[in-house]
């Protein structure tokens, strides 16, 4: 599978339960990397041990983390990894532009869980509208601008802060979308 080897660079995949993938992609997963769970309780990460067992998961590299949420869409709201200056990972957290507090409130509860450090970064966003290629180079659409009343250079230098991204295009929704 050429996917696993890309996926070897990941350390962690953070998913929620009820689930919006299948079985089979978290068995593929929890192959290679440490899938960590979002549940509301604990008899509820009870029923998705459960559900994983009977569904060949290897549970060896799943966890869990009990917290509120209001949607399974973690891409979305969920922490950005980073590594510091000191080469020492952590987590930017930015303000999620739904209105879903309790998936809000994930990020800082995934860096307490891993004891890493916590980033606050100022920018409106939602993360499945961020892509980047490892290499300096950030995109979204416009909706970073449409959301924040910072300036484009404002927002630019805050990626290039937190992130580490020095060049952040910034273009329009190709599919004419309102979620673009």
């Amino acid at each position: 599978y050429p996917l696993r080897r890309q996926r070897q660079m990941c350390i962690r995949d953070r998913i929620r339960y009820p689930l919006g993938i299948p079985y089979s992609l978290i068995r593929e997963m929890a192959e290679d990397v440490q899938v960590i769970t979002l549940v509301s309780n604990n008899s509820q990460a009870n029923t998705v041990l459960n559900l994983y067992q009977s569904n060949n998961v290897n549970t060896a590299n799943c966890s869990f983390l009990v917290a509120p949420s209001d949607s399974y869409w973690t891409r979305d709201y969920g922490p950005w990894f980073i590594f510091d200056g000191n080469n020492e990972p952590g987590i930017v957290d930015f303000p999620y532009n739904r209105p879903r507090p309790n998936d809000n409130n994930v990020p800082p509860k995934v860096a307490e869980l891993l004891g890493i450090n916590l980033y606050g970064m100022n920018v409106i966003h939602t993360g499945g509208n961020m892509m980047a290629d490892g290499y300096q180079i950030g995109a979204s659409t416009d909706l970073v601008y449409d959301e924040n009343t910072q300036s484009s250079a404002q927002i630019a230098q805050k990626f290039e802060d937190y992130l580490g991204i020095t060049r952040y295009d910034v273009t329009i929704d190709p599919l004419g979308d309102y979620i673009k």
